[in-house]
């Protein structure tokens, strides 16, 4: 998922995922039931029904199939509220985005032939995310804030410059 993420900053450099940010939004407006929504309610249905129905079910007749499904429907559930709202390349940007982590949590499906591991796995990822996003924002609005403090006082430094450098300034100026 970081070589995902790291083509995607490349093909749109001020890219944000659009479910993120919208989580993010409801985050800070109900810190709690968000994310408990987040961590366990959203990673339980999702599970239930991406790895638990679809996969399971179809991995029966044909694995390749049950990835295919699974990750795709999985991904697109993740960006269908937003057509319409968002242009297409946005969309099909935050659609990739959801295909590594689909993919990881079918295999983990596969493997522990059950949904207790991939609906851990969910669980944690959702968390770590939601504790990544908050760290982005306080590194944003530091640096913001230092950008800020530090180009008043050099702009005014780079003002006495100029003046210094004036050819008929006087003692008193």
């Amino acid at each position: 998922n970081l070589a995902v993420t790291a083509l995607t900053k490349m093909i749109e450099p001020d890219f944000g995922n659009v479910n993120d940010a919208s989580i993010l939004a409801m985050l800070a407006e109900s810190p709690l039931m968000m994310g408990l929504a987040v961590i366990f309610a959203a990673p339980l249905a999702e599970e239930c029904i991406f790895r638990g129905w679809l996969f399971t079910g179809l991995a029966q007749r044909s694995v390749t199939l049950a990835y295919a499904v699974s990750c795709g429907l999985f991904s697109a559930a993740h960006v269908v509220g937003y057509i319409g709202l968002y242009e297409p390349r946005t969309l099909v940007l935050c659609f990739v985005q959801y295909l590594g982590p689909s993919f990881v949590l079918c295999r983990t499906c596969q493997k522990d032939d059950s949904l207790c591991a991939p609906l851990l796995l969910h669980m944690a990822i959702n968390a770590m995310a939601q504790e990544l996003s908050g760290t982005e924002t306080l590194r944003t609005d530091f640096i913001a804030n230092v950008s800020h403090e530090l180009k008043t006082p050099l702009a005014v430094m780079g003002n006495y410059a100029t003046m210094l450098r004036q050819p008929n300034l006087s003692e008193e100026d």
